[in-house]
């Protein structure tokens, strides 16, 4: 099989690198909006220069501006309004086949420092929390992301995936489940492919998948937050991913097409109507399978997946503001058979035909008018796993049958407003209808569940400058009408600038989360209804330094979390917080407790001379107390975990003056391992099951995991088109890592599953528009 893989990839590379096209240097525009951050209003006067000084526009009276003739490549563009801060884009990427338009938001300043905003992201200081934003164009030059937002947010400090086959995120050594998905502020259900991707009994997760349903051609910038949440975001214990989406182009049609080894991804958009009148369309089709990859003889696992997805989006101007339009359906399956000859099974599967579907849609509505925004969304998805034994009156082997059917409400409305010279204010209200059915039958047990109920979560915050200092203070509050859980949660930042380079940031506060479904109602309608939020209180200290385009960092953080489900009628080491898809089924309270803390340090390199990386280093441990009173370590602690993603980009210019770009990209993973619960082997004999001891707790560690991930690509650009062909491998060294035990009913021992091998991919992307 290695033989194979290896095989495949070099005939690949081969591929990749004799392929030759003709290029043409073109030149493209680059136009948007500057706009207040508070207020919402356009921002005329601003100045914005490219390339230290080689263009220079200024925006008008609607804060528009338009900058043409500008060569394809990477480009330093700055944005700058006196007392405001200077927002930068060091790596601004301008390609034949695309224009660029940009939404740039200054915040007005009132200290006594300057302050340099790059790419988005205010430094030195920033919003009360960890914010990461995560670009489309981050997923084309990171190695291994498959064009994910989730899988991206894995290179951020203290952020792992939990297996090679899913994007779900462990934030500081806290569970998946932690996780909050949204967009555009309101929350959504799980918006991922193949929600059972990698986890250990192949039921569905509730925050994560094999890929994002949502295609990066569809994406703009998607905020991800790590620890304390801003004062608007609630129901989270870890992080935050809330995405957006970008509008199609008002004035030309452009397409994309991207075809690859699993499958290929087709865009279009434009204005609608008369060009120029401020309305566009934007539309993507997404079809996916493995089958090549696995008929090149790579080790995919046994089961033969496909998804799609269509998504659009429709921007409308109004007489007074814009109202967006949106609609995203998915669907997934991943299936497997196996054969009723005994002497062909080689692992518990193998008799057994297993088939696994889900289909989602989201719909919803924006509407934007200066300082008022308001956004609704309505998200459903049906997710079945069927399980039929190949023989029959077998004493072990028995039918399963598990069905989730999850669906979500939610609006999001805010305010902001700058109430005078020094302070900022932002308030809103957001409520989410929040119904989940299950049910489940299996050998041991059956259950229908539901829950169903509001959650209503308003909020209101304060933001005020003076000197060096600035201070944020606000307040959350969490009430969900099905079992009458309230929490209030007050959040309070403070920053003190240091120098014009440096500066320090102390937080506190207060967030919850809702149980994950199954927790409430694993064996039933009303067993855990009573149970409340999980409750943390925490607080970072932070210590960061700008020097251009570089950015090193400190923080040293920490949580007290409480109201954490345990065992009720059993003294063991049960806990909530170790949860991901696995079905509860006997009594909890809410009487747990635990506690986290941790260090991070990391040093990024937006851009400089072609260059760019992004390192980090996180040491930290999660402990929690079951209701057997003994403190132990959590299911995801990995103790350390480094990030290392680097990269390098060179351009020229070939003969006849043909512009070209090549690039090459790294990423190295190490990290701890995870943590598993024993299995009692005579036990699991019994039952024909794993059957883990609980007495212990997470006591057995795994091998420390270790990856590396690689992407070359090669970029051109011609009259009206701009070309990329890439070659991603995931796990370039082919590690063999172990990523949980389990007892083999047909082997009759305990085995353990690998995560993925060396997985390569190759894809070529073309833009191309009808402009003349």
């Amino acid at each position: 099989m290695i033989y194979s893989s290896s095989k495949s990839i070099i005939l690949m590379l081969l591929a990749f690198f004799s392929l030759q096209q003709m290029t043409a240097q073109t030149n493209q525009m680059i136009r948007g909006t500057v706009k207040d951050k508070w207020s919402g209003k356009p921002l005329a006067g601003t100045y914005l220069v490219l390339d230290n000084g080689t263009k220079g526009v200024t925006t008008d009276s609607a804060g528009r501006f338009r900058m043409g003739n500008i060569q394809a490549g990477r480009h330093y563009l700055s944005c700058f309004l006196t007392g405001y801060s200077t927002w930068v884009s060091p790596d601004l990427w301008i390609e034949s086949g695309k224009e660029t338009v940009l939404d740039i938001i200054l915040e007005e300043l009132h200290t006594d420092l300057p302050e340099i905003v790059l790419n988005g992201e205010s430094l030195p200081r920033q919003s009360i929390v960890q914010l990461n934003l995560l670009s489309q164009e981050m997923t084309l030059r990171y190695p291994a992301t498959f064009y994910d937002p989730a899988r991206l947010a894995s290179a951020m400090p203290g952020v792992t995936n939990d297996n090679d086959q899913a994007n779900g995120l462990i934030i500081r050594n806290f569970s998946p489940n932690g996780v909050n998905w949204r967009l555009w502020g309101a929350e959504i259900i799980n918006p991922n492919h193949t929600a059972n991707a990698g986890t250990f009994s192949d039921r569905v997760t509730g925050n994560a998948g094999g890929v994002s349903m949502i295609s990066m051609q569809l994406l703009d910038n998607t905020a991800f937050y790590s620890g304390l949440p801003p004062v608007s975001y609630g129901n989270a214990g870890s992080g935050t991913l809330d995405m957006s989406l970008r509008s199609g182009n008002t004035e030309n049609r452009e397409y994309t097409i991207q075809a690859g080894l699993i499958g290929i991804d087709l865009a279009t958009e434009g204005p609608l109507g008369k060009a120029g009148s401020g309305a566009s369309y934007l539309v993507n089709y997404r079809y996916s399978t493995i089958g090549l990859l696995q008929r090149m003889g790579l080790e995919l696992g046994d089961e033969a997946i496909e998804f799609q997805d269509l998504s659009m989006n429709l921007s409308l101007p109004l007489k007074k503001g814009s109202l967006q339009l949106f609609g995203i359906l998915g669907s997934s399956s991943n299936r497997f058979s196996g054969s009723a000859d005994s002497t062909s099974w080689v692992s518990e599967k193998d008799p057994f035909s297993i088939d696994f579907t889900s289909s989602n849609r989201i719909f919803g509505a924006r509407y934007l008018n200066g300082a008022l925004s308001s956004t609704w969304v309505y998200s459903s998805g049906q997710f079945l796993r069927e399980a039929s034994p190949l023989v029959s009156n077998h004493p072990i082997f028995s039918s399963s049958y598990d069905y989730w059917q999850p669906e979500k409400l939610s609006g999001d409305t805010r305010f902001t407003k700058t109430l005078n010279g020094n302070i900022d204010f932002l308030t809103g209200l957001n409520l989410t209808y929040n119904k989940q059915i299950r049910t489940l039958t299996e050998a041991a047990f059956s259950n229908d569940g539901l829950m169903s109920g509001l959650q209503i979560a308003p909020y209101i915050g304060f933001q005020y400058q003076k000197g060096k200092w600035q201070s944020t203070l606000g307040i959350h509050s969490l009430y969900f009408t099905w079992n009458n859980s309230f929490s209030a949660e007050p959040r309070l930042e403070l920053t003190r600038k240091l120098s014009k380079q440096t500066s320090m940031s102390f937080t506190l506060g207060k967030s919850s989360q809702l149980q994950p479904v199954q927790v409430y109602i694993g064996t039933g309608y009303d067993q855990n209804k009573n149970l409340d939020f999980t409750k943390l209180w925490q607080g970072s200290l932070t210590f960061k330094k700008v020097r251009n385009t570089e950015v090193w960092s400190a923080q040293f953080y920490g949580s007290l979390i409480n109201k954490v489900p345990i065992s009720a009628n059993a003294a063991n080491a049960f806990s909530a917080l170790n949860v991901l898809e696995e079905i509860i089924n006997f009594p909890l309270v809410s009487e747990g407790r635990a506690f986290q803390f941790g260090t991070s340090l990391q040093n990024r390199v937006y851009w400089k001379n072609g260059f760019y990386s992004l390192i980090n280093f996180n040491i930290g441990q999660l402990k929690y107390l079951g209701s057997d009173n003994i403190w132990r370590e959590g299911r995801f602690n990995h103790q350390y975990l480094l990030n290392a993603t680097v990269g390098k980009e060179w351009s020229g210019t070939e003969r006849k003056g043909k512009l070209r770009q090549f690039g090459i990209n790294a990423r190295f993973v190490a990290r701890g391992g995870f943590r598993e619960m024993s299995i009692d082997l005579d036990a699991s004999k019994t039952v024909g099951n794993s059957v883990f001891s609980m007495k212990n707790g997470f006591d057995q560690v795994l091998d420390d995991y270790v990856r590396l991930d690689l992407r070359i690509y090669r970029k051109w650009n011609a009259a009206r088109r701009s070309n990329m062909l890439s070659l991603d491998i995931q796990n370039a060294s082919n590690e063999n890592h172990i990523v949980y035990n389990y007892y083999d009913r047909v082997q009759q021992k305990i085995l353990g599953k690998k995560q993925l091998g060396i997985i390569p991919i190759l894809s070529y992307r073309v833009n191309f528009t009808t402009k003349k």
